[in-house]
């Protein structure tokens, strides 16, 4: 259920074009498709857990900027141990959909193009799609568990 819901709130085509930068039109619509199901795969094993553990803290809404195009939600998620800052970057095509999360400064969009880029310029899009695709379906987000400590989920 869970996953359904971020399915229809987060644009992980739009991600995935972010992501990968000035490569993206350079791929077939193919490739791009293939790139943005792994990405959105690899998110989803990646993030769920995650979201899952934090889904009985408090969530703060402290403000919203929005120009009619685009919007940046700002918030806290306090876990009782500590605040942790969340943004989310949204476009509205349809629906207003997140392209972009980030935690405490950090972009996950940005994260993830530094370290394509950084495959790009030793590798082919090829092999980045094969690390993707393996890294993909092998990964499992840690869940924290109350004591702070993470399982596997």
């Amino acid at each position: 259920m869970l996953e359904q819901t971020i399915a229809q709130r987060f644009d992980f085509t739009e991600m995935a074009r972010r992501s990968l930068g000035a490569e993206w039109v350079k791929r077939t619509p193919e490739e791009q498709k293939e790139f943005a199901g792994n990405f959105q795969t690899l998110l989803a094993n990646t993030y769920i857990g995650r979201i899952e553990a934090y889904s009985g803290e408090k969530v703060q809404y402290l403000k919203e900027l929005n120009d009619g195009e685009y919007a940046e939600v700002y918030t806290h998620v306090d876990t009782g141990k500590s605040v942790i800052d969340i943004n989310y970057r949204m476009r509205k095509a349809e629906d207003w959909r997140v392209y972009d999360v980030v935690v405490e400064g950090t972009s996950l969009v940005q994260n993830y193009r530094e370290q394509f880029k950084r495959i790009l310029s030793k590798n082919s899009f090829a092999e980045l799609s094969r690390q993707l695709r393996d890294k993909s379906t092998n990964i499992k987000a840690p869940v924290p568990d109350v004591g702070g400590t993470a399982k596997s989920r």
